[in-house]
């Protein structure tokens, strides 16, 4: 029997497709409620507030991977080239 390396989605990714399929269904939901003359006035404001949190969320991603790449490329880097690389100058960037 074959074991296939499943690997677990890490729980950022997780909040992040969480907060788009959120901000997606909500915003279905207004379009269709505009569609067929449904006041949607009421969930007008949490479908504005759920886009703010799906930038949020791609923001805190988008800086959580950038410090995870730099870490993964000074490790990759040869010996004699991280000899010559101040590597707290690089993280703090």
């Amino acid at each position: 029997m074959i074991k296939e390396n499943k690997k677990k989605m890490e729980f950022s990714k997780k909040i992040l497709v969480t907060s788009y399929i959120i901000a997606i269904s909500l915003t279905l939901f207004m379009l269709v409620g505009i569609i067929f003359k449904i006041d949607v006035s009421p969930i007008e404001n949490i479908t504005l507030a759920s886009w703010g949190e799906v930038t949020a969320a791609n923001t805190f991603y988008y800086i959580k991977s950038k410090v995870e790449n730099r870490i993964k490329i000074i490790s990759s880097l040869p010996q004699e080239f991280k000899d010559q690389v101040d590597i707290n100058q690089i993280i703090n960037q």
